[in-house]
């Protein structure tokens, strides 16, 4: 089942997927998403699921451009392994920027770390690598 228009536009979605060299998570912040993130539901439930039990292993890097944010949910992903991005500009729901705001230092590959946690490595959405610096970025230049 895929998100609505009514979840994307009322909810802050967490959404899990790769570009082949990183695992990623971004929110939604009530904001629109490339249709290939919008298929993901069931995907995204199951990562939260398994990785909520796992414990912090990873050193992070915190974008230093943040000012006065709760970031906590981006920390604690990031301490797992991913790279973990936030909506730029919020209360635009047709914007698509985003900002990395949580990264690990050292992280091992997807595809290693999504078998450690059992997590089914079939999707992959982006073929081209996210942004991994902390500018802002437009999504959809990357992810259709």
């Amino acid at each position: 089942m895929a998100y609505t228009d009514i979840n994307l536009q009322t909810l802050d979605l967490d959404i899990f997927f790769t570009d082949n060299k990183k695992l990623i998570h971004i929110t939604s912040a009530g904001g629109n998403l490339p249709k290939s993130l919008t298929d993901t539901d069931t995907y995204n439930q199951s990562i939260i699921e398994k990785t909520s039990i796992q414990p912090n292993e990873f050193e992070i890097e915190i974008n230093p451009n943040l000012k006065n944010s709760d970031i906590s949910s981006f920390i604690s992903l990031a301490k797992k392994g991913f790279y973990s991005y936030d909506k730029y500009h919020l209360g635009n729901f047709q914007d698509t920027t985003f900002h990395l705001v949580a990264r690990p230092k050292n992280c091992i590959l997807p595809d290693q770390l999504l078998k450690k946690y059992k997590i089914d490595n079939s999707l992959i959405v982006s073929s081209n690598i996210v942004p991994e610096n902390f500018e802002p970025f437009n999504l959809k230049d990357y992810i259709s």
